[in-house]
């Protein structure tokens, strides 16, 4: 009987092929990978064939598993040698880490200790001690390091770097930069985990001392090494050493590495460098998800609405879809551009990808200020009505939208809603509903609950508080007790508050105490043209033209220029962007004479332009 005389040993190398299977035999659907056939079966073959005593072929099961994701399977394998060396208990240990199962991987370097009789060795104890970050166990670290210490392998650069990452990880990086200066070994990476946990808990001038000894050491940068440095001189606002390593990036040839480029991105739009940011993002070889993201934020930070939404337009033409980030940057832009139409795609683009998958309601909040904002009162109702969870700043977003709308009963009735649900209002809330006392006269409700704000709600009265009653008691023309109040509140007044009160008294045709007030707003504001065409204004409605003439020589004295205004309309077309006395658009003879003519009707309707009013 030939076949049955073959040895244990010929069967091994026989079945040797099978264990070279890599992880080209097995497939990756989306939710998990699955171990082929081919695989399963060659398990099967190894297990039965008297196998499960070999430490080789169970380690490198477990090995095969564990790399293809197939934990519970390698713990099944595991679970059947008989006889496991260390490099078995090494590998299952390992591989339950790699693999997210923490719990199981201290429990497995326990049995080993307790069970199996075993001494851990250089490979053993990174494992534990990265099992027990993941943990946040960090009262059996010093177990572990005492026991590094005993089995004469504390000064192994494996095990001293998962100790040093360890103690960075939580904070304790004065106790990581101890192990690591009694290092005989360094790598750069963990240079740069030293310099990075620094930067994580805030200590940024030492996080920048490690890079400076690094760089005195003669240890050559990584990308890794460099992102981190920008990202250190982006907190500090430290411009020169960020352009001092953007030529470092130069010189080492790392300005074609995605990372680097989206540090330097995010590092220049902060500093509001924009056209240096440009310059990288569109010299960059190849742009992932967080490069558009960033230069798009950029644009909307620095109020440049067209630009954002030309690069947003930009994004979807190329294969990286935007994501709920992006649609987060875009909406408020809709918002300001009253983009109506534009955020409705929006919304339905988010539903559309299933992108609200957030358990907190910051995503419907957004949707619901571009909404309101914009007029839609109906489709912010819905979308909060909707809301799984509704926060404080939900609630403020649909009172502030009904305030701002003229629908005063239904924002006040809202807030008191709120107040009887439990919801505790915040600073922000009162805005709100001030501002729609404002608007309706209720100028005794609107004093008393800023006086019981902070007694019955808890909350201090901030310069936007009082900005809304002096708004309120100027519009019920009640001027002297807003210039008291404006005058006389606990918070430094701002140009804001002065000029709506400037207005009040324009409208209740109180002159001299406008001037007074613009007199006022000068000395607080000196730099601001339209602050001078307002004094200018009023000069002119009084009659006062030595006056008026006096504000154009005083202009013309300190080069004072009134920005001109801009003005945006969404059609089907897109976006149009309007500047006073603009003439740069092409259609701009016959946008003049349709103006002309929209001037004519509003004549016709009875309307007398003040001749007093400039721009």
């Amino acid at each position: 009987m030939r076949g049955n005389g073959r040895s244990k040993k010929f069967r091994l190398l026989e079945l040797a092929p099978l264990l070279s299977i890599n992880t080209s035999t097995f497939s990756n659907p989306v939710h998990g990978t699955r171990i082929s056939s081919k695989g399963s079966k060659s398990t099967l073959v190894l297990l039965t064939g008297g196998f499960h005593s070999s430490p080789y072929i169970i380690t490198s099961l477990i090995n095969l598993y564990s790399k293809c994701r197939s934990p519970f399977t390698a713990l099944s394998v595991f679970r059947g040698a008989q006889y496991p060396n260390l490099v078995t208990w090494n590998s299952i240990i390992a591989g339950t880490v790699s693999n997210g199962l923490a719990l199981e991987a201290f429990h497995l370097y326990s049995e080993m200790r307790s069970e199996g009789g075993l001494v851990p060795d250089e490979f053993t104890l990174p494992c534990a001690i990265n099992a027990c970050g993941d943990l946040k166990v960090t009262d059996e670290i010093d177990k572990i390091h005492g026991l590094a210490f005993k089995v004469g392998i504390s000064g192994d650069v494996f095990v001293s770097s998962a100790m040093v990452n360890f103690y960075v990880k939580f904070g304790s990086v004065k106790v990581a930069e101890k192990l690591f200066d009694e290092m005989p070994e360094r790598d750069v990476v963990l240079w740069n985990s030293m310099a990075n946990g620094f930067a994580q808990v805030g200590k940024f001038e030492d996080s920048l001392r490690f890079y400076n000894r690094m760089e005195s050491e003669g240890i050559l940068p990584d990308s890794y090494t460099v992102t981190g440095i920008i990202s250190v001189s982006t907190a500090t606002g430290d411009m020169v050493t960020g352009r001092r390593i953007h030529e470092l990036v130069k010189k080492f040839g790392y300005d074609s590495d995605v990372s680097v480029c989206n540090s330097l991105i995010d590092m220049y739009g902060k500093f509001g460098e924009v056209e240096e940011a440009v310059a990288i993002f569109e010299t960059m070889p190849k742009k992932d998800l967080y490069s558009w993201n960033s230069t798009i934020s950029m644009y909307q930070r620095e109020g440049d609405h067209d630009r954002t939404m030309k690069l947003f337009d930009e994004m979807q033409k190329t294969n990286c879809p935007p994501d709920i980030v992006t649609i987060c940057t875009i909406l408020p832009v809709c918002t300001q551009l009253s983009a109506l139409m534009r955020g409705r795609e929006l919304h339905g683009y988010i539903i559309r990808r299933e992108l609200n998958n957030e358990p907190y309601p910051f995503v419907e909040n957004v949707l619901m200020d571009m909404y309101a904002k914009s007029g839609s009162l109906h489709n912010a109702r819905s979308v909060f009505d909707t809301m799984q969870t509704q926060d404080t700043a939900s609630w403020n977003i649909l009172i502030g939208g009904y305030s701002c709308h003229g629908k005063v009963t239904e924002a006040l009735e809202i807030f008191s809603t709120m107040c009887s649900m439990g919801i505790h209002p915040n600073d922000v809330t009162f805005v709100a509903v001030l501002s729609a006392c404002s608007h309706t006269g209720l100028v005794d409700r609107g004093r008393r609950i800023l006086d019981h704000m902070e007694t019955d709600y808890n909350v201090t009265p901030t310069l936007e508080h009082y900005s809304c009653v002096v708004d309120m008691l100027g519009r019920a023309g009640r001027l002297s007790e807003a210039h008291s109040l404006l005058t006389n509140m606990p918070v430094e007044s701002n140009p804001v508050v002065w000029r709506s009160y400037i207005a009040a008294c324009q409208v209740h045709g109180d002159t001299h105490l406008a001037v007074e007030a613009a007199n006022r707003l000068l000395e607080i504001e000196p730099e601001y043209g339209g602050s001078y065409v307002m004094l200018s204004n009023l000069y002119g409605s009084a009659g006062r033209y030595q006056n008026v003439s006096e504000i154009r020589l005083c202009m013309k004295i300190q080069n004072v220029r009134k920005i001109p205004g801009c003005s945006w309309m969404e059609l089907k077309t897109g976006m149009h962007t309007f500047i006073s006395r603009d003439i740069s658009h092409p259609e701009s003879d016959q946008i003049y004479s349709m103006l002309e003519v929209l001037i004519g009707r509003l004549r016709e309707l009875g309307y007398v332009p003040d001749p007093n009013q400039k721009e």
